[in-house]
């Protein structure tokens, strides 16, 4: 399969998840309902929304990558920027999940679908967010780059570039070029520096 092929893949399966008699179209109504207090026997799977909307909002941002215009990836991060808006919001849910952490995704898929106002309302009603880790995992560069994530989308762009400029402590080659990339389009905004931003993105 060439690389065609398979972005045409990613948009017909994006089409079927989102199609209106699909599984997942059901349960992304039934979680609207039961987040707007609706009661009623609930068959939606709080997992099955969370592993679909990962997966849609993957897919979708592979196709946006090849292709800024793609109506099918807009839509498909639309759709998952609200089934986890929705999850983040749940009350009574099944299972419990870090309510916060959805809602960073779902102002993420917001943004990049082209809504930066629901994007920075989500944001910007978030504390602070810090990952934790039950097993001596250093997280300490995830909650770097979900803090300039939260700066971003709550537009303060100056103090996100004025915290990476003061952080030197990482060896972490990922996070290196995160930082490269990130200083490189703080200057294109701020000062209009000319520069190839995007090729520094991995």
């Amino acid at each position: 399969m060439n690389k065609i092929d398979f972005l045409r893949k990613l948009e017909d399966e994006i089409q079927k998840m989102l199609s209106p008699s699909s599984k997942l179209v059901n349960n992304i109504n039934q979680a609207l309902a039961w987040k707007l207090n609706a009661r009623f026997n609930r068959t939606f799977d709080e997992h099955y929304l969370w592993s679909q909307s990962l997966y849609l909002s993957t897919s979708s941002c592979m196709l946006l990558s090849e292709d800024k215009q793609n109506k099918i990836a807009i839509n498909g991060l639309y759709e998952s920027a609200k089934i986890y808006e929705n999850l983040g919001k749940l009350t009574n849910a099944k299972i419990e999940y870090d309510k916060d952490y959805f809602l960073i995704l779902s102002a993420l898929c917001y943004d990049l679908a082209g809504y930066q106002a629901n994007a920075f309302c989500i944001a910007d009603t978030l504390q602070e967010y810090k990952l934790t880790s039950t097993a001596n995992i250093d997280v300490s560069l995830d909650n770097i780059v979900i803090e300039q994530i939260s700066l971003v989308l709550t537009k303060r762009i100056p103090q996100a570039k004025n915290n990476l400029d003061n952080d030197n402590h990482s060896k972490d080659d990922g996070y290196e070029l995160f930082k490269f990339a990130m200083l490189r389009w703080y200057n294109y905004i701020l000062k209009q520096e000319e520069s190839d931003y995007l090729s520094s993105i991995p």
